[in-house]
């Protein structure tokens, strides 16, 4: 069995740091109407989401929709954020004119 070891700060601590679970990337293209990416896989309980131009967002269930006051993600960000029990998709909007491919990742 392999041991694997956290990464080193630049003070020698180790940093715990989440990888990425197997078959858990997901896309979709934030645009003028909300429209949601998912099912996560079952027990995701962390994703990670990257856009290159801003976007909005908001997690829930099937049905979660973002609109112009949901979370915002900066353009070039990776916000890590948890997923509560129950939740399995993430909804997204665009904030400007064209539409923007978005990246989720599901963390374990």
């Amino acid at each position: 069995m392999t041991k694997l070891k956290m990464p080193l700060d630049n003070n020698a601590h180790p940093v715990p740091v989440l990888a990425a679970r197997g078959g858990g990337a997901k896309q979709g293209s934030a645009q003028a109407a909300s429209s949601t990416i998912g099912p996560f896989g079952a027990g995701t309980r962390v994703i990670e989401i990257y856009a290159d131009e801003k976007i909005r967002y908001e997690i829930g269930g099937e049905d979660v929709e973002a609109s112009g006051t949901s979370h915002l993600l900066a353009a070039g960000e990776r916000h890590t954020r948890a997923v509560p029990e129950g939740h399995t998709h993430v909804a997204i909007i665009r904030v400007g004119a064209a539409d923007v491919p978005v990246d989720v990742s599901e963390l374990e």
